[in-house]
């Protein structure tokens, strides 16, 4: 697949280079590609025609975008309307990285993607702004030209189902392949018994006796985390779970045990079809064809619906 990465040399672009190994790579950051330059994005995107854009290029210095806030604006919004201008010309999907900056912070528990935002620092407000002009392009085209564009819509489990799993050894903050805790990151592609490791060392608190297993994101978000694990790998309710547990060490050693189902047979599909690279080639280039077709009709559907 041809995928076009913003923002490449900052943390999670150089994390997605290195998973993105086998597809095609636009890398666009700065000194080279200056996203604020309309032209020069147009045109480097479009020389390029990306399948998808993932955008994660931003002015993150919190600090920064409150000396600078006019450089903020510029870079989080404008750069941002740049490159999703950029995917409507080249009908690309385009993938918007934002930030729990958009929030307040005083929920005083996680923040669910749903949530209202009230970002209060110029970072949090430039970052949201992103969000509602890759939006609102597709909303204004469609108004215009009548259905062209696809609208995302968020398709997110209620709270509980596992919309959120929180790092392991510091359950107040999400579990992301990017974080400085990785002693509290389960990745798909580690060994076992390294992932049982994990979970059974994971955070929790000095509570015990009856009532000490119970789902409370507020004062307990360590067996919180892992009770809304088990209960989402399972397809029931974390309140439910935790009425079958009274001791943390039993509940760790059956979410270690629940997620090694779910993660090995994953991990013996991965090894069988390492082993099949020309299969696996077939496999991406039949998709890059399917995707450039339906790509290609939507682009062809907004140049006629504008009269190109």
């Amino acid at each position: 697949m041809r995928i076009a990465i913003t923002g490449s040399k900052g943390q999670l672009g150089s994390a997605l280079q290195r998973v993105l190994v086998a597809d095609e790579l636009l890398l666009l950051d700065l000194p080279e590609h200056d996203l604020t330059d309309l032209a020069a994005t147009l045109g480097a995107i479009a020389a390029f025609q990306p399948e998808v854009i993932i955008h994660t290029a931003a002015l993150t210095d919190v600090d920064g975008c409150e000396r600078n806030p006019e450089l903020a604006y510029r870079v989080n919004v404008l750069g941002t309307r740049n490159v999703a201008v950029a995917a409507q010309q080249c009908g690309a999907s385009l993938v918007y990285i934002s930030t729990d900056y958009v929030f307040d912070g005083t929920k005083g528990a996680p923040y669910w993607e749903y949530d209202d935002p009230h970002p209060l620092s110029v970072y949090g407000r430039t970052k949201w702004l992103g969000e509602q002009v890759t939006r609102d392009l597709a909303q204004r085209f469609n108004a215009a030209y009548g259905p062209t564009f696809v609208v995302p819509q968020a398709a997110i489990p209620r709270p509980g189902r596992g919309a959120r799993i929180m790092n392991l050894a510091d359950p107040t903050r999400k579990m992301s392949k990017t974080t400085d805790l990785p002693a509290g990151v389960v990745g798909l592609f580690d060994d076992p018994a390294e992932i049982e490791r994990k979970i059974k060392r994971a955070v929790t608190d000095t509570d015990s006796g009856p009532g000490s297993v119970r789902y409370d994101r507020d004062t307990k978000p360590g067996v919180s985390n892992l009770l809304e694990l088990l209960a989402t790998l399972r397809g029931d309710d974390p309140d439910r779970v935790a009425d079958g547990y009274s001791r943390y060490g039993d509940l760790k050693a059956d979410v270690a045990r629940a997620v090694l189902d779910a993660i090995e047979p994953i991990q013996l599909r991965f090894r069988e079809l390492s082993a099949r690279r020309d299969y696996v080639s077939d496999v991406l280039a039949t998709g890059a064809r399917r995707a450039n077709e339906v790509a290609s009709a939507t682009l062809a559907r907004s140049y006629s619906a504008i009269g190109l």
